[in-house]
């Protein structure tokens, strides 16, 4: 019943992500015109590790890989890291249950 409650939840997420990718993409698009907010890029001219992050999660969750890899690689890499752990804690789980 868990494991059925638990995969329910995440082709609920799944669908989610699909439906909101052409929203996501559209705001991406629209924040790649704007200004830097970044206080570190503003004061001193160097950009953070996280200058890009929001635009590249952006890129992300609309399918653009390569233009969230050119934002920040950081960010797509522990995305993918951490989409690796859940599957493997996902597979853990319907082993023993």
């Amino acid at each position: 019943m868990v494991l059925k409650k638990r995969l329910s939840f995440l082709q609920w997420g799944f669908a989610g992500v699909v439906l909101a990718a052409p929203l996501t993409r559209w705001v991406a698009v629209t924040m790649e015109t704007q200004p830097t907010t970044c206080p570190s890029q503003i004061l001193f001219g160097v950009a953070c590790p996280l200058c890009g992050a929001t635009r590249a999660s952006l890129h992300l969750a609309s399918g653009d890989v390569v233009t969230a890899l050119q934002f920040n690689a950081g960010l797509v890499a522990f995305s993918l890291a951490l989409g690796v752990v859940l599957l493997q804690q996902q597979r853990a789980l319907s082993a023993t249950g």
